[in-house]
């Protein structure tokens, strides 16, 4: 299969695309990477929101405002707006990316400016400017991850109690089975999305850790669910390729759909035409489910939508793997995302509960046998998913 790819940028540097799963997709889990101040050999490079100010990468900053440009949706037409704005200054000759903030950011009225050479100055917008404090507050915390990650044995703890580990677990199953699995033509197996994004360590006001699985949306998957939604409309699909070409690519990097248009343009009236673009949408659906990935845009989005919790502390990137009667186990790729990021959860649906992998870099265990980290079983996991265990 060919690999789904996304460039991520940091500081003025293309970083190189991880491959996550199955050789199915190459990861922007770089692209996760916030927006970073860029400093000198021996200056530290997590900014610290006590200071008055920070000052970014211009280039990285210009890129996340474009990309936030080009945001659709009347959600994110406001954003977009003050994007564009910011944009067009920082592109001014002699401005740079010092972030000032004004304010009390404990309080929900912080507001950043973005600041020239020329004493020249741009209040964001308050969604922007909370995006942006998003950003620099992620940052902070990755580095904080990195240095003093979070002990194993607290983690499992977390993750394995019969309360809000098994819960938090059980939701997250719920939702992906509350959609409709695809299914194999050929086979029958059933196959749900994956699912995936930040995990956090959210300490409540009784002093208790909850974990927090913070779900940034599969920009891929997103478009494969609507090119089925749009069914037999050829006319829309058409629009839909012409609108995003590239998410278009992502997941259809074969060209199957591509070559398939054409030949329906050309003989509208051919027989079992609409049997050949079922299996080619099931195919391409099939391809890209098992699998899970996120590039820069997805991130600036969920943040716009849904600000990072405050005092949650970072853990690393989680995904999971749904199935009947059990998901996947870890693949080599997911290894080798955890050795690059530092971490990557994985949580491994099975009848009677779940199963969690901790990797983490620098574990030279074998992928092939690694036990899981934290194995939960009830009696009554099944109960929570009506109709799973009829479903096949």
């Amino acid at each position: 299969m060919s690999a789904k790819t996304l460039t991520a940028n940091a500081c003025g540097r293309n970083a190189e695309p991880l491959r996550l799963r199955a050789a199915l997709l190459a990861v922007a889990v770089l692209a996760l990477a916030p927006l970073a101040p860029c400093a000198s050999a021996g200056e530290a490079e997590t900014p610290a929101l006590s200071r008055a100010s920070v000052k970014l990468d211009a280039s990285a900053l210009a890129a996340d405002l474009l990309l936030l440009k080009r945001a659709d949706g009347p959600a994110s037409a406001a954003l977009a707006g003050a994007a564009a704005t910011a944009f067009d200054f920082l592109a001014g000759e002699g401005r740079e990316a010092v972030l000032n903030y004004r304010g009390d950011r404990d309080h929900g009225n912080l507001t950043w400016v973005v600041a020239g050479k020329d004493a020249e100055s741009l209040a964001l917008d308050a969604p922007l400017a909370a995006l942006v404090h998003s950003l620099v507050s992620l940052r902070q915390r990755e580095a904080e991850a990195h240095a003093h990650p979070v002990p194993g044995e607290r983690l499992r703890a977390v993750l394995g109690s019969r309360g809000t580990g098994a819960e938090t677990v059980a939701k997250l199953f719920a939702r992906t089975y509350a959609e409709a699995p695809l299914v194999d033509s050929h086979g029958g197996e059933k196959v749900w999305f994956e699912r995936g994004g930040l995990m956090f360590l959210v300490t409540t006001g009784k002093g208790e850790e909850q974990p927090l699985l913070w779900e940034i949306a599969d920009p891929v998957h997103d478009m494969g669910r609507r090119l089925a939604d749009l069914g037999a409309d050829l006319a829309a699909v058409r629009e839909l390729r012409r609108k995003d070409p590239v998410g278009f690519l992502a997941l259809d990097p074969q060209g199957l759909l591509d070559a398939f248009l054409e030949r329906a343009q050309a003989t509208p009236t051919r027989p079992r035409l609409e049997d050949s673009r079922r299996r080619i949408v099931e195919t391409l659906l099939l391809n890209v489910a098992s699998s899970y990935m996120v590039d820069r845009r997805s991130l600036l989005l969920t943040l716009a939508r849904e600000p990072l919790p405050e005092r949650a502390r970072y853990v690393g990137l989680w995904h999971s793997h749904p199935g009947w009667p059990r998901g996947e186990p870890p693949s080599p790729d997911d290894v080798a995302v955890a050795g690059a990021r530092g971490r990557f959860v994985t949580v491994v649906f099975v009848a009677d509960g779940f199963e969690i992998y901790d990797l983490r870099q620098g574990d030279e265990r074998p992928f092939d046998s690694r036990p899981p980290d934290v194995t939960f079983k009830d009696d009554r996991w099944l109960a929570r998913f009506p109709g799973l265990g009829r479903s096949k």
